[in-house]
């Protein structure tokens, strides 16, 4: 439970304007946790987050139909925990509310041993991150660009990032995003090769099957790409591949 609640507590300092989480599979410790933050002076700033609704604490159940930015999932059991306890923290329907209620980060707590005999957390903890993992975006005037026009124009974007593996220079900061960003700047179309462009537009491919609209951008197509992002982001847009 400390552990927990120090990633909570670290997270809230570093991040003061997202929201935070905590899902456990057990009431019983649901309830310890919020008996510790009402007596334990030094997670006021947890307390007084969760009064402000930014900080959900609960079962699977308190988080259907609602995510946050940064989630914990104590799975609570020790190394000595039993097969019935594993059957119940992976019931499917439960295990999947709790780990898709994470916008940008997941972090899950589980004992070294009994991590073995667990199926689905060890699939999860071995898997690709989906979003969002850390790419290096070259800061150049073309990029600088970009996000000056995204800002300006009021549009959320999360800046050098992966969606299900593949990167993404700009991403729509919503779940799920609708549009990307794949920049060539000058310098880097100077020396593109055939089989850089091959992969830039195998990477477009794969981001649109997902359901992202993709724009590889270079210099002389901002324009055009904003007017077809504002279109996208429009409460009167019909919809998007």
């Amino acid at each position: 439970m400390r552990e927990a609640l120090n990633i909570l507590a670290e997270w809230a300092e570093r991040h003061p304007e997202r929201s935070l989480g905590l899902v456990a599979p057990y009431r019983a410790f649901v309830d310890e946790v919020l008996e510790r933050l009402h007596d334990d002076q030094a997670f006021d700033g947890l307390r007084r987050r969760r009064d402000q609704q930014q900080l959900l604490i609960g079962t699977a159940h308190r988080f259907q139909g609602s995510e946050v930015d940064y989630l914990v999932f104590a799975t609570v059991a020790g190394d000595n925990a039993t097969d019935q306890q594993r059957q119940w923290i992976e019931f499917p329907n439960l295990f999947n509310v709790a780990i898709t209620r994470a916008r940008r980060q997941l972090l899950v707590l589980v004992s070294p041993e009994f991590e073995h005999r667990l199926v689905l957390t060890k699939q999860l903890l071995r898997a690709t991150a989906v979003v969002l993992g850390a790419v290096e975006v070259e800061r150049n005037s073309l990029a600088d660009r970009v996000v000056a026009e995204l800002e300006r124009r009021g549009l959320r974007y999360r800046m050098g990032c992966r969606y299900h593996g593949d990167p993404v220079d700009f991403l729509e900061d919503r779940e799920p995003p609708r549009w990307g960003i794949l920049l060539c700047s000058w310098a880097k179309a100077a020396h593109l090769t055939p089989l850089d462009a091959l992969e830039l537009w195998d990477r477009r491919r794969a981001l649109w099957r997902r359901g992202v609209s993709v724009w590889v951008i270079f210099p002389l197509t901002l324009d055009e790409l904003f007017d077809h992002l504002i279109g996208l982001t429009s409460p009167r847009s019909s919809g998007w591949k």
